[in-house]
């Protein structure tokens, strides 16, 4: 006996159950306008002068060199992806943000001190919170159809660098614990 057939949305063109999967996280391909750019652009751009901020108080409390030297590569990847979001910002008649920690980077600031005070783990551990919450703004704007496709390119770059940076610590983590 065949499958019976579902009946198909005439909005969607899909299965009822496949339309409310999609409507749990809507996904628009409209262009995003400038203004709708400018402001997430800008979000990203302050994570990653709060990121900075914070690899620079673990890369204090962080006494092995190789260690370091990792935390400092991350810690420039940030700026980096600052300098770059800013420029980016610039072209589109934004202003980004300063490169100073807003409310929330003072909060990220504290807490990182904090976890550093117990020495090398506690830093990493606090990059590790860090850095899960940069992967999961930098996976959502990546995935964001509504941005240009070549900034959608870049987005997917700095995602990149993200997962790199959170794998390294993850691993670190598991081989001095």
């Amino acid at each position: 006996m065949p499958e019976p057939r579902r009946p198909k949305s005439y909005a969607t063109g899909t299965a009822p159950a496949e339309s409310a999967a999609r409507a749990e996280r809507p996904i628009s391909t409209a262009q995003m306008d400038t203004s709708e750019i400018i402001d997430k652009l800008s979000d990203l751009a302050q994570l990653d002068v709060d990121a900075f901020h914070a690899y620079g108080q673990a890369i204090d409390s962080v006494e092995e060199m190789d260690l370091r030297s990792h935390l400092e590569r991350y810690q420039s990847d940030h700026e980096r992806h600052y300098v770059e979001l800013s420029r980016i910002i610039r072209e589109h008649g934004g202003n980004p943000p300063e490169f100073s920690r807003d409310f929330k980077g003072y909060l990220i600031a504290g807490f990182t001190s904090l976890r550093s005070a117990m020495g090398t783990k506690g830093a990493l551990k606090a990059m590790k919170t860090n850095e899960e919450m940069t992967n999961r703004k930098y996976s959502q704007a990546s995935g964001d159809m509504r941005f240009p496709v070549a900034l959608r390119s870049i987005l997917e770059r700095f995602y990149g660098d993200e997962k790199t940076h959170l794998s390294w610590i993850e691993q670190t983590l598991n081989r001095i614990s």
